[in-house]
């Protein structure tokens, strides 16, 4: 955080007064929607957009351009930036980012952002908790949360499979079916080498990565979920066990009914004098026992 910060300062001060034709921070999309586990990162970023703005308050020109992640440069691996993807995210070719940045220079602005993303994917992950950061971006679907959104059918492939599936072999099938979903958010080559009983967490999961698991859900089983669900049924296990119990589906827990003593006969027969006489030598043996 400190070189981005003190970097900017530095080059402010030794730049002020100067003619320049240009003033240039280069920023991050951390800035403006965050970024998992980077939490100084972002913060420094939105230092460079916040003293980009300061400055032409001044009536001095400086740009902060909050790029999107280099295929060609920086520093994010190959298992990353597919991760980036899968949530929306494409890596930036070096031609499109200085083309981006060149637009932002044109349009005199203090602070713009230059990312490809893909938006259909992106938003509804992004604005699963609620956020409405992204209501005005073009092509990024309706509003609302990921939730409202989720077009599912309410007889899906899986539902009506386990409607089918007796009761007992229910919560195998939904287990199998979770495995396979985390596993390909969390992308795992194996399915079956994920420990059901690990909670999502250690296993690596994060919030976005949450919100693609409830839609899979919706999409598949047709039911909505609260945002919480992972955190509240945090493994494969406990979460299949939840499902069954939305869905209706958890096979039934058949209780014994109690024995009842048989009735004497001659007790029918007793006048409501004798019963209660009856009744009161019982209680008094009772007592006498005590």
């Amino acid at each position: 955080m400190a070189a981005k910060v003190r970097g900017v300062e530095v080059l402010g001060s030794l730049t002020r007064g100067r003619r320049l034709d240009a003033f240039v921070c280069v920023s991050s999309i951390a800035s403006v929607w965050g970024s998992a586990s980077q939490g100084a990162y972002a913060a420094a970023n939105a230092y460079l957009d916040g003293w980009a703005q300061a400055r032409r308050a001044e009536g001095v020109f400086a740009l902060s351009v909050g790029f999107g992640p280099w295929r060609d440069v920086g520093g994010v691996t190959a298992d990353e930036a597919a991760q980036l993807a899968r949530l929306g995210v494409r890596g930036l070719g070096t031609p499109a980012a200085l083309e981006g940045m060149a637009l932002l220079l044109a349009a005199g602005v203090a602070h713009g952002v230059v990312a490809d993303m893909d938006w259909t994917r992106f938003r509804p992950l992004y604005e699963g908790g609620g956020r409405r950061l992204l209501d005005e971006i073009e092509g990024g679907g309706a509003g609302g949360g990921a939730g409202a959104r989720a077009t599912a059918t309410a007889e899906g492939d899986l539902l009506a499979e386990l409607r089918r599936t007796p009761a007992a072999a229910r919560v195998v099938r939904l287990r199998t079916w979770l495995q396979r979903v985390v596993a390909e958010t969390l992308g795992m080559s194996d399915p079956a080498g994920l420990d059901v009983q690990k909670g999502f967490f250690d296993l690596g999961l994060d919030s976005l990565m949450a919100v693609q698991i409830r839609q899979a859900i919706a999409r598949d089983l047709g039911i909505t979920l609260a945002a919480t669900v992972t955190f509240n049924h945090p493994s494969v296990r406990d979460l299949a066990e939840h499902l069954l119990g939305v869905l209706g589906l958890r096979e039934p827990v058949v209780i014994p009914a109690p024995e009842i003593p048989a009735v004497d006969p001659e007790i029918d027969s007793l006048t409501d004098e004798e019963a209660a006489a009856r009744l009161a030598m019982h209680l008094e043996l009772e007592g006498a026992l005590e």
